[in-house]
């Protein structure tokens, strides 16, 4: 099969949006200066892609097609449209990648640390990855919130925010749309808060099902577990060109129009885990008299959550949950013939 471009991927679907820079500048502008706030982790909230597709369709969608294509591109441009802006792509270490899908994640779901995505919106590459039977070469992914405005009764902040998915599955059907509700919650409960609550969040469209059924939570885990190892605190991200630099969130930048966000001009690869993966072939390869006697091999220790006590020790304290990434474990003094 041949080798899928995200940049044209990327082009076929933004296309048909000609104002999409125009758009966005203007309604990021209004970030901080009206009452419709959003976290600063969100790009966008989706009011603003919604905005933006009803702006293509020429008016409010009223019939049942309408609102299924309203609603398809609101979630494709959540994933997507950030990407706009630093075009960056992640390719992580292939043994580490299938160290981390192996691995997954179905503890609580660490919902401020997975909002601090390195960029608006990221492309992972994935190959190899199969998700509810499709085979997916790589996928986009962005942290989002369903409105700038206040939020309606019964329905709490947490219900909605979530991560918007563009899996990239060539062989079906281009992408395949999915998201995961950020909270206090499993993975588990996550899905089942999804589809408790699928039909009254696409109401305003007309009750569909633009999705189609939801996957199993363990098929979810594995997108987790990768995005749980790029949001440590200390991911080994570099840049394929540039070695020392990390990613970071554009600011606006003030021209003759006024402030904008500049698109960017290429893609930029991050390579993911790259001496992490060497240390995990050279493991693998070690023979049995490599290593001493009493000593484990050198593995990758999955996420999870660990508890802390913060405070002084004589004084009032406050036990927590910290969560510890995915992490590399070397055993003390390996003989690895060096």
């Amino acid at each position: 099969m041949k080798p899928v471009n995200p940049v044209d991927v990327y082009r076929s679907i933004t296309n048909k949006f000609p104002m999409l820079t125009q758009h966005v500048s203007k309604f990021y502008s209004q970030r901080g200066q009206t009452k419709a706030a959003w976290p600063k982790w969100c790009f966008l909230p989706e009011r603003g892609w919604d905005l933006m597709a009803e702006a293509v369709l020429g008016r409010e969608p009223v019939t049942t097609d309408e609102n299924r294509w309203v609603c398809t591109q609101v979630m494709t441009l959540s994933a997507l449209g950030p990407w706009r802006y630093t075009q960056g792509i992640y390719r992580v270490d292939a043994d580490l990648l299938s160290e981390l899908i192996s691995t997954g994640f179905d503890g609580p779901v660490p919902s401020e640390r997975l909002a601090r995505l390195p960029e608006w919106s990221i492309y992972v590459e994935t190959p190899g990855l199969m998700f509810d039977g499709d085979s997916v070469v790589g996928f986009w992914v962005a942290a989002t919130c369903s409105s700038a405005y206040p939020y309606g009764d019964g329905e709490s902040q947490d219900e909605r925010h979530s991560l918007q998915f563009c899996l990239l599955v060539p062989e079906r059907s281009l992408f395949r749309l999915e998201h995961v509700p950020l909270g206090a919650w499993t993975v588990r409960e996550a899905i089942e808060r999804k589809r408790a609550t699928k039909e009254r969040v696409m109401s305003r469209y007309g009750k569909i099902m633009v999705s189609g059924p939801d996957a199993d939570a363990s098929e979810y885990s594995k997108l987790l577990g990768i995005l749980m190892y790029i949001c440590s605190d200390a991911p080994e991200i570099d840049d394929l060109k540039r070695p020392g630099v990390g990613p970071i969130k554009p600011e606006p930048k003030k021209t003759k129009h006024g402030w904008r966000l500049i698109p960017a001009k290429e893609t930029r690869v991050w390579t993911v885990g790259h001496n992490i993966g060497a240390e995990l072939r050279r493991a693998k390869t070690a023979q049995p008299g490599e290593l001493r006697q009493g000593t484990i091999r050198p593995h990758l220790r999955r996420g999870h959550w660990h508890g802390y006590w913060k405070g002084p020790r004589t004084g009032d304290q406050e036990f927590f949950y910290r969560w510890v990434a995915p992490t590399f474990v070397v055993p003390a003094r390996p003989n690895f013939g060096l």
